[in-house]
């Protein structure tokens, strides 16, 4: 059994381009900690802006598209630096890397 394990995350390493299974561990690490703590704020977040069983299902998935999911992406990137994995998902999230471009090429200010 210990096998299968090491060869799923060998498999991983290599599909992440990782440098070791210690890493592998830490990206899962990641992923789990921002799925437990979106899923438990998700819950304040709905509470404190009233969504309850008698809101329409169409309600709640647009809310869910609008303040979970952001929330969600936000803490991955923050579990990530807490443990040393940012390289990893600043790599995999296009969207941060146009973003933090967009800054620094913004503090460049053309002559004319």
């Amino acid at each position: 059994m210990k096998l299968k394990k090491l060869v799923f995350l060998n498999r991983l390493k290599r599909k992440w381009k990782l440098e070791n299974l210690f890493q592998v561990i830490l990206v899962l690490c990641v992923f789990a900690l921002t799925g437990t703590t979106a899923v438990l704020l998700k819950s304040f977040i709905f509470d404190y802006i009233g969504i309850d069983n008698s809101t329409s299902i169409p309600s709640k998935i647009a809310l869910y598209i609008i303040f979970v999911i952001p929330l969600y992406q936000i803490l991955l990137i923050g579990f990530a630096f807490l443990l040393g994995q940012q390289k990893f998902f600043l790599r995999k999230m296009k969207w941060v890397r146009f973003i933090i471009n967009k800054l620094s090429t913004s503090n460049n200010v053309r002559k004319i």
